[in-house]
């Protein structure tokens, strides 16, 4: 009985220690959760609110501007010439923009990023105060010149948010069989270079592995492809398609306060620029609650290319109700309940067209389904 009884207590013993064994054994084998790389909060917040200008400069003047230039004497009291001169203050912000975008991107890779970012807030601070101050239409286009001028480091606080990613993000190394890529400096070839494996820099030397590099290291001395270079055809295909995508939204918008604002008798709806800038206002409002949390989901569904034909078909039906807007109000002499229904319609036809920004296409990279 002794026996049996020191077996089973042996055994037992056993058990315990096999069992205390494969517990450690599993502690020491089982895969250690992944740490996340802490974010730079407060310096990505900083480059969001220099972005955040540039839509704001933009599309602030919206609701008054038509009552702005029929106000400076330029229509000489004919109300169909308001939408040939506001269009005119309007374009020169997007074509002073689109000018120089490039250049200041050159800029800061032999200045640095800080002084170009820098230069862009305080000029546009100044252009828009001017803007303000003018009673002269000439003076307008001016000082809205100005503003896309400075405008155009838009792309430079796009690359400093990737610069200011953890090493985490962006410095990722890869073996590859004979070839290292290294990363130019260059801003502008990092824009149109779409997304390469290093994340958003281009590339140009080889060896065994692949790792990006700062903009404020040796990189610097190297020389940057032309930009000419960058335009292959499918870059080619992809700014098209963003560029008409832009076209259309932009226009789309600079008609809507046009329309709200143009008299009754001449096919507008005839709301003052307080009531206009509060349908703006509200619309941008549900516009960001909606790019937020529909449009993420709609993309991961529908994918980037069906996207962007609901978009332009969105664009086509809210160009089709202006004018059932202007029948209604005509009809009715003013802003009545059926008029509003067609209106809020219209918007929402305006908020699916905003959901293409939330990927835009690239067709060097991406396999659409």
């Amino acid at each position: 009985m002794t026996v049996i009884q020191a077996q089973n207590t042996n055994s037992g013993l056993s058990e315990t220690h096999n069992d205390h064994n494969e517990r450690h054994y599993h502690e020491l084998t089982a895969p250690t959760p992944a740490k996340r790389t802490p974010l730079p909060k407060f310096q990505l917040f900083i480059v969001a609110m220099l972005q955040f200008s540039e839509p704001i400069t933009a599309t602030v003047i919206y609701p008054f501007i038509n009552k702005f230039v029929r106000d400076t004497g330029v229509i000489q009291g004919d109300e169909r010439k308001t939408g040939f001169y506001a269009g005119i203050i309007e374009s020169m912000f997007f074509a002073a923009e689109a000018l120089t975008v490039v250049y200041w991107g050159r800029a800061s890779d032999y200045f640095g990023r800080r002084p170009i970012l820098l230069i862009g807030p305080v000029g546009l601070a100044l252009s828009m105060v001017g803007f303000g101050l003018s009673t002269n239409y000439w003076s307008l286009v001016v000082f809205r010149c100005m503003q896309g001028t400075f405008n155009g480091n838009i792309g430079v606080s796009k690359v400093v948010v990737a610069e200011t990613l953890p090493s985490a993000v962006l410095r990722k190394k890869k073996r590859i069989v004979g070839k290292e890529q290294r990363a130019t400096p260059d801003c502008t070839t990092s824009l149109l270079s779409g997304n390469n494996e290093q994340g958003y820099y281009s590339t140009t030397s080889t060896t065994s592995t692949i790792e990006t590099a700062e903009p404020e290291d040796d990189l610097k001395d190297l020389v940057p492809p032309p930009l000419l270079s960058l335009l292959t055809p499918p870059v080619q295909l992809t700014l098209l398609i963003h560029g008409f995508m832009s076209f259309s939204e932009m226009s789309l918008q600079v008609l809507q306060p046009l329309i709200y604002s143009t008299s009754i008798s001449l096919g507008g709806l005839g709301f003052d620029p307080k009531r206009i800038g509060l349908i703006m206002g509200t619309w941008g409002v549900v516009n960001i609650f909606f790019t937020l949390t529909c449009v993420p989901m709609l993309l991961q569904k529908f994918g980037a290319r069906k996207i962007q034909i609901l978009t332009h078909l969105s664009f086509a039906s809210t160009l089709a109700l202006y004018p059932i807007l202007s029948y209604l109000v005509r009809r009715a002499g003013g802003a009545d309940a059926l008029v509003w229904a067609v209106m809020i319609i219209q918007l929402t036809f305006a908020l699916i067209t905003s959901a293409s920004y939330g990927k835009s296409p690239d067709y060097s990279t991406e396999q659409y389904r």
